[in-house]
């Protein structure tokens, strides 16, 4: 098992940049004495719940760290990649893996507070299809099938260092061309609510009442969309997971192939293991 920690590189209202500064060296060096990889996260702005708080920029967290740290991986978990410039991202990318050995892990995923779309000059809706044209930016894949397509210059010589990262990439949930896919497979299967197995709802944060469709999500109502629908259970997929919570999933869930010679009626949440979440007991 190969553990990593999260720099605390946040201040919370009553507390000083000062105190985050000195925290995030003091757990870098941490860290790197017990041979634990480090990790960010970025938010961009205050947002709601747990991410009620200011937080340092990431790579340059990592810069600091790497420098205090030589010697353990370092990770963004994760870049919210459709906030940022992917001229400018693929030299940051590039000069933070020449910079820390090549020890830099590029994490991402599409984020999901609307205020900071907005504050970018984007909206939540195109997350998607800026994340997937973003990595094809800083990767010299192809474009072309964004409505909008982001002016790509030429990037000169980061795209080589930018090259060696993609062995190590990680990223949550689908991306916009996938989910299209997915869309297309899963639209046969959909089914009434009346009859299915989730008739009642379902439990989600330990709420009493479940979640039906259109009824209140995790997220601020009216911010993001809310709403499912139902399909017949008939696939089986096989996914990846680190923590199960309350009956689901806690942290991303990857998918990894479609299981065809399982019976969904056998497979069922306690079935799986549930990887403990007392990070002490870890360390202990």
């Amino acid at each position: 098992m190969q553990i990593g920690i999260w720099l605390p590189s946040y201040c919370y209202p009553n507390l000083t940049y000062e105190r985050a500064h000195g925290a995030v060296l003091d757990y870098a060096r941490r860290c790197n004495d017990f041979g634990y990889d480090i990790w960010t996260i970025d938010h961009l702005l205050h947002a709601p719940g747990l991410y009620g708080m200011s937080w340092l920029e990431p790579l340059h967290v990592l810069t600091a760290a790497g420098a205090v740290a030589p010697d353990v991986q370092l990770g963004t978990g994760i870049l919210v990649l459709p906030l940022r410039n992917p001229v400018v991202l693929a030299k940051e990318v590039a000069t933070m893996d020449l910079l820390t050995g090549s020890r830099y892990k590029f994490g991402v995923g599409p984020g999901w507070y609307p205020g900071e779309f907005a504050a970018t000059g984007t909206t939540v809706k195109e997350r998607g299809a800026r994340t997937d044209e973003i990595l094809d930016a800083v990767t010299l894949r192809q474009l072309g099938y964004h409505a909008k397509p982001i002016l790509l210059v030429d990037l000169g010589g980061y795209w080589r260092a930018c090259q060696g990262l993609f062995d190590q990439f990680v990223a949550a949930g689908f991306a916009e061309r996938r989910r299209h896919e997915l869309l297309e497979l899963l639209r046969p299967l959909r089914a009434p609510l009346e009859g299915h197995p989730w008739e009642h709802g379902f439990l989600l944060g330990g709420s009493p009442t479940g979640r039906l469709p259109g009824a209140a999500g995790r997220w601020t109502p009216g911010e993001m969309e809310q709403d499912w629908t139902p399909v017949a259970p008939q696939l089986v997929c096989e996914v990846a997971y680190d923590q199960l919570d309350d009956h689901r999933f806690r942290h991303p869930a990857r998918f990894r192939r479609w299981r065809p010679d399982r019976d969904p009626l056998t497979c069922r949440l306690e079935q799986l293991d549930a990887p403990g979440a007392d990070v002490g007991a870890l360390l202990a």
